[in-house]
């Protein structure tokens, strides 16, 4: 076994952690996986047994659990004791107690994790590249904010893309692309990576990922459960076969089903069972596919699914049982090194990291190609010969020691040379039509600033001349601080924020809309983290509030969180901030300044998008820098107008070029449907909950049979306005009672599953549906339509309804709304 600090990689720029002398630090390992609150993880327990490792070395050691209080197994407060008997802190990560903040599932939890972190004070802190988690706090350090004596390490384990490719899952979950642009943040702006294995490295950089100076390659850690006795080298006879590893097709069920298809076939009758999690996703549902394949082999595999990682390995350490690893792609798998460990006898696929786990001298004994004929042959040679545990290619006492004295430097920065200027650093180019009561709001934020450092330029687009006579009485105001105003005829946003840049005599260009108010230290921030980053644009979160004043700074509606630089994600998904933003002046023109559509919204989005395309730099605050006025009119709550999705897709399609740019419209076009059709169902949803509270007392009215239908009439649609959420008068009309009722009762979804509710009630001894509209009282229409649309076939076809509404099916659910929310008769 090498040392793991000067073995060979394969690659030099690649080494091991370099050899230091071990100094107690204060370490903190935050991540959204740790083994305990989470069941056999694989990042949780390399997170784990880092802990451990670190803490046996003498080292002080928090593990921040970046879920808080959730647990997929047992108590919170039970980890937490479990966790301090190892001389580990775990702390949940606290939710703030307000405000809301708005952004995806994952940057929550990565702010959460940063505004925790900020509070604290560490020598190092250790993130899984995984969701980004990290992401808030390395941005924060990138920034020159927060973290300036803490080193950022960040450790690989599976890039959600990644994971996606190895389970031949495909890409429909748009958020997806958002923790993709996260972890390469993560890993690009790091102190420093540590990989397990070259392998993860080599797909990093196939895929376009940047890996800092300081990029390591170091085995994982091992979990207490696996430290035992080196291997004896002895060989056993092997009885049982034992899939190890989650039951899924990613880590090669299908292939050792295909194996076991072929040794049964060839009269062999080993002992079967299958260790690890079950699978129900993408189709594949892990109980079923063991079932069916087992009628093949005349033998009844064992199924164990309830152990944890040291219940797993004591099964497998007993004699007379082979591990068998059929991962299709894995990084460096716990399950290889649990069995390189514990002396437990494998077989494992020559795929990802799993090569470079196992010792030279023992790969071709126990590694096979991921396809049945090499599995079966291996296979037979240890059923025939018995097996050898193999030897790990790492010392496990080596690898603690290197992982116990690492400390890596600060990551370099580049100088960001000063640059000479006279006049004002910042230009706020304040735009403003028809609204002088929030405009002077505006004014007293500005005249509120820690720094005096800036200029403004007051740019009217074609305001009215009651307006234009309240901004005449501002100019001695303006004129006092050598501010300006200037008017121009309406030309909208993009031509307005231009014309107040071309004004601007600043370094850099803060844009500021009428509406919004900074808060006293915006100015200060911004410039403050542009000079120190060097970025080319810097955003900044923004709490919102509603009316007439902002409510105090640390109380705001809620926090509206960019993401900065999301380069795929942006496309689809402003994450890069609001125009309220500074931009570096020669950049600006670089850019060609704001496109000047008319009418248009989302200028701010495609210079954005068109920076980060271009190579700027964008980075955002993850502290709100000012109030941001929400009003059913704002761009944050406007709504999806799809000229202003074209626009802010303009700088995709350029950069794409023919044919891929009319891809992008297409992926564009669903994606915004595909939203669309979420709240839709959401929607419905919400409405099918609410039917059903008086679905019953409505149905009993109308069985009754002997009330008038002009009383079944007036309490349907009691229920209907509650439904609808709003108070509305008059009566229902016979005839768009009738036409829905036709509407359903021939939609496809019931036309096509009729023949199986009959074959049901056929079964049950009930009455056949008609395959005709009988006629019916206005009473039985209320009552068909009623239990239609809230019957398990409407609910279940509610997807498929969504999909065709694609390519122009009339969904009769719209029809009911329509016909049961607008009175034809007085």
């Amino acid at each position: 076994m090498s040392n793991p600090s000067t073995r060979e990689t394969g690659d030099r720029r690649w080494p091991g952690l370099p050899v230091a002398d071990s100094q107690r630090l204060r370490v903190c390992i935050a991540s959204p996986d740790f083994n305990g609150p989470v069941r056999n993880g694989g990042i949780g327990t390399a997170c784990r047994a880092l802990a451990e490792s670190l803490a046996a070395a003498g080292h002080s050691v928090t593990a921040l659990y970046a879920l808080g209080e959730w647990c997929e197994q047992g108590t919170i407060n039970r980890w937490i004791t479990d966790y301090a008997e190892a001389e580990i802190k775990l702390v949940p990560c606290p939710a703030p107690p307000a405000p809301i903040v708005e952004a995806p599932q994952v940057a929550q939890i990565a702010w959460r994790v940063y505004r925790w972190l900020a509070g604290q004070s560490f020598d190092i802190v250790y993130f899984p590249e995984w969701s980004g988690c990290g992401y808030y706090a390395i941005q924060a350090k990138r920034m020159g904010l927060a973290f300036g004596e803490t080193r950022l390490v960040v450790v690989t384990h599976s890039p959600t893309l990644w994971h996606l490719e190895g389970d031949q899952q495909l890409l429909t979950y748009r958020y997806f692309l958002l923790n993709d642009d996260m972890e390469r943040a993560c890993v690009e702006h790091a102190d420093a990576v540590i990989s397990p294995s070259r392998y993860m490295l080599e797909w990093m950089t196939r895929q376009g990922w940047t890996l800092p100076a300081q990029t390591f390659v170091q085995p994982n850690l091992s979990p207490k459960h696996t430290r035992g006795e080196p291997p004896s080298g002895e060989v056993q006879p092997i009885e049982e076969l034992v899939f190890f590893g989650r039951l899924e097709p990613r880590k090669g069920i299908k292939i050792f089903a295909a194996a076991l298809d072929r040794l049964f076939a060839d009269g062999l009758r080993p002992k079967v069972t299958f260790l690890g999690k079950t699978s129900s996703r993408e189709g594949f549902d892990s109980y079923a596919f063991i079932k069916t394949r087992a009628k093949k082999w005349n033998v009844k595999p064992q199924v164990i699914t309830d152990l944890d990682a040291e219940g797993a390995v004591n099964y497998l350490a007993q004699p007379g049982r082979l591990a068998v690893i059929a991962s299709l792609i894995d990084n460096a798998p716990y399950t290889i090194q649990e069995c390189l460990e514990r002396g437990v006898p494998f077989v494992a696929s020559r795929v990802g990291g799993i090569p470079e786990m196992v010792a030279a001298a023992d790969a071709d004994r126990v590694l096979f190609d991921p396809n049945p004929p090499d599995m079966v042959r291996a296979l037979k040679r240890v059923l025939g010969e018995g097996a050898a545990a193999a030897r790990p290619s790492v010392d496990p006492e080596a690898n603690a020691r290197a992982w116990a004295g690492f400390a890596p430097s600060d990551a370099p920065r580049a100088p960001v040379r000063p640059v000479r200027h006279l006049g004002p650093s910042v230009t706020v180019c304040l735009v403003h039509h028809e609204r002088p009561d929030m405009l002077l709001q505006a004014i007293e934020g500005l005249e509120a600033q820690t720094t005096e450092d800036f200029e403004v330029v007051l740019v009217d687009d074609g305001s009215s001349p009651a307006t234009v006579e309240r901004l005449k009485a501002l100019e001695p105001r303006f004129a006092a601080r050598s501010w300006r105003i200037v008017y121009q005829d309406n030309r909208y946003l993009g031509a307005a924020r231009n014309r107040a840049a071309a004004e601007a005599k600043g370094q850099w260009l803060l844009f500021h809309d009428d509406d919004n108010i900074a808060r006293p230290e915006m100015i200060e921030t911004f410039l403050r983290v542009a000079r120190h980053s060097g970025a080319d644009i810097v955003t900044a979160a923004m709490g919102t509030f509603s009316g007439k004043a902002p409510k105090p700074a640390d109380a705001p509606d809620a926090i509206w969180l960019p993401i900065g630089a999301a380069r795929a994600f942006g496309a689809i998904e402003n994450a890069f901030g609001d125009a309220n933003a500074l931009v570096r002046r020669d950049a600006f023109a670089r850019l060609g300044g704001f496109t000047e559509d008319y009418g248009v919204g989302h200028e701010d989005w495609e210079l954005f998008a068109r920076a980060v395309l271009g190579g700027l730099t964008l980075l955002s605050v993850p502290e709100p820098l000012f109030h941001y006025r929400v009003a059913s009119s704002s761009m944050l709550r406007a709504e999806k107008n799809p000229a202003n999705f074209l626009r802010n897709l303009r700088p995709y399609l350029e950069d794409a070029g023919h044919p891929h740019a009319n891809l992008l419209r297409l992926f564009q076009g669903l994606a915004v449907e595909y939203e669309d059709i979420q709240r839709q169902a959401a929607a419905y949803e919400a409405e099918r909950r609410k039917l059903q509270t008086t679905l019953a007392a409505t149905t009993e009215l109308l069985s009754d049979g002997g009330l008038r239908d002009d009383e079944a009439l007036d309490r349907v649609r009691q229920m209907l306005n509650l439904v609808g959420g709003e108070r509305r008068t008059g009566r229902v009309s016979a005839s768009q009672l009738a036409e829905l009722s036709h509407a359903l009762f021939y939609s496809p979804p019931m036309r096509w599953t009729r023949p199986i509710r009959n074959l049901l009630n056929r079964w049950r001894g009930r009455s056949l549906e008609p395959t005709v509209l009988p006629a019916m009282s206005e009473a039985e229409q209320l009552e068909f339509v009623l239990r239609t649309i809230t019957s398990i076939t409407w609910e279940a076809t509610g997807p498929l309804r969504a999909i065709a509404r694609l390519f122009g099916y009339r969904d009769p659910t719209r029809v009911a709304r329509a016909a049961v929310m607008v009175s034809e008769e007085p």
